[in-house]
């Protein structure tokens, strides 16, 4: 009974605590890892046709 109420909280909280998305982007290509560049820390986006970097103010992508 103790197991059941925990694990019923905890999914309850993890609800409540869940992000929305604010934007998505068009990726080409099979996406394999991502990078943060070092200074910026602009995510980049290794796929199989290239890099993608993402532009979080504009919600843009190079």
């Amino acid at each position: 009974m103790k197991k059941l109420v925990l694990a019923s909280t905890a999914l309850l909280f993890a609800q409540l605590n869940a992000q929305e998305v604010e934007w998505s982007a068009p990726v080409t290509g099979k996406p394999t890892s991502i990078f943060f560049h070092n200074f910026t820390q602009t995510p980049i986006l290794e796929t199989g046709k290239g890099w993608i970097g993402m532009d979080n103010e504009n919600h843009k992508v190079a």
